[in-house]
């Protein structure tokens, strides 16, 4: 599930020209949806409200905060589960067989 999360995340480590467009619907819709909030006197979420927040403080919060720990997260899982390039280890040792319905008739 971690994974999965990184990447519907994972604009925020692509290029410049690809990230900003997303950032900055996210705002807009979270701009949006704190604008609704305070017309109806409810309480608004800190980041989500357009008189607090800037684009960059958002990312830098955001990357700081959620998206570098997750990475890290899969990073370390992905150190310690090894058994999968034994499994392919142990495959390139025994040879690879012939392609199925290659064999000489």
């Amino acid at each position: 599930m971690v994974l999965i999360k990184c990447c519907d995340i994972s604009n925020e480590v692509r290029p410049m020209e690809v990230a900003e467009p997303w950032v900055d619907c996210l705002l807009e819709e979270y701009f949006m949806q704190s604008d609704r909030e305070k017309t109806e006197g409810l309480p608004v979420a800190p980041f989500m409200d357009r008189e607090k927040v800037t684009k960059p403080t958002a990312q830098i919060g955001f990357i700081k905060f959620v998206l570098i720990p997750m990475f890290e997260a899969v990073m370390k899982v992905n150190v310690h589960n090894t058994h999968h390039r034994d499994t392919v280890w142990l495959w390139e040792t025994l040879g690879i067989p012939k392609a199925v319905g290659s064999e000489s008739r």
